[in-house]
């Protein structure tokens, strides 16, 4: 199952206490940092959270939140932003956008209201299909940078939550958990903590052992995500608007006129 409840990583600093009953607590600090290296280690979005927060661009950027670990698409004035690097488009005309909405009749063709570009009027897919004002983002260290000098964008994106007490949240899986507790007592052995039983080495393998298992777990879709991937990919005609529409009604059943 890839949708899992979440929980704090507390737990996982409660079963390193209770299962190596370590002499002194200067360890404890350092044990988030290594929750969230086996996190990315273990390689799956599965902690994280989609959200969005909306930026106010000045002077073309602005700093990107400490909470954004992977941006899935920029939203300007209810479009989709292109990622690019045209810096031409600085210097671009702007053209005369629509609020209209465009739908799918009950016949199964495309009606739409028309907006005039230049005196002609401008089709379904030349309207929709063309960038938001012909503007674009870029991303540098620390920043998002935008044609626009000045604005207000959406990012949607993932993050990794943390709690009240700051402790990120890890996948409440067994597997998940016990790979975050092994590799957090084979770096707080590796450190100079001592037991009597359990070496680093052991406690490598134990990480290991179970990281596979946590990562397999974390990758297996759910029915419904089954069901969303292949009405996806058996589409036979997939809507050119698709990526300009944020993907949405991708998962829904394809109705062809006709058939």
């Amino acid at each position: 199952m890839s949708k899992r409840r979440l929980v704090s990583s507390a737990r996982v600093l409660q079963r390193v206490m209770r299962l190596m009953k370590f002499a002194g607590t200067d360890w404890i600090p350092d044990a988030y940092e290594y929750i969230g290296e086996s996190v990315s280690d273990i390689g799956t979005s599965a902690p994280m959270v989609k959200d969005a927060v909306e930026l106010k661009i000045k002077d073309h950027r602005h700093k990107l939140p400490c909470e954004i670990e992977t941006i899935y698409f920029v939203e300007y004035n209810g479009r989709k932003l292109n990622n690019g690097g045209d810096y031409t488009g600085y210097s671009l005309p702007k053209l005369p956008r629509t609020t209209k909405i465009y739908s799918l009749s009950s016949t199964g063709t495309q009606s739409a209201d028309l907006v005039y570009l230049n005196g002609d009027p401008a089709t379904y897919e030349s309207e929709l299909l063309s960038p938001v004002d012909s503007e674009y983002y870029l991303l540098n260290p620390d920043y998002i940078q935008t044609s626009f000098e000045e604005g207000c964008i959406k990012v949607h994106f993932a993050g990794f939550p943390v709690d009240s007490s700051g402790c990120p949240y890890i996948v409440d899986d067994y597997n998940y958990e016990t790979a975050v507790t092994w590799y957090v007592i084979s770096q707080v052995l590796l450190s100079g903590y001592e037991h009597k039983k359990i070496d680093w080495t052991m406690a490598e393998q134990k990480y290991e052992e179970h990281k596979a298992k946590a990562r397999n777990n974390m990758k297996m879709p759910d029915m419904g995500e089954m069901e969303r991937f292949r009405q996806m990919w058996v589409r036979m005609i997939p809507p050119k608007t698709l990526p300009q529409d944020f993907f949405a009604g991708a998962e829904t059943t394809e109705f062809i006129a006709g058939l």
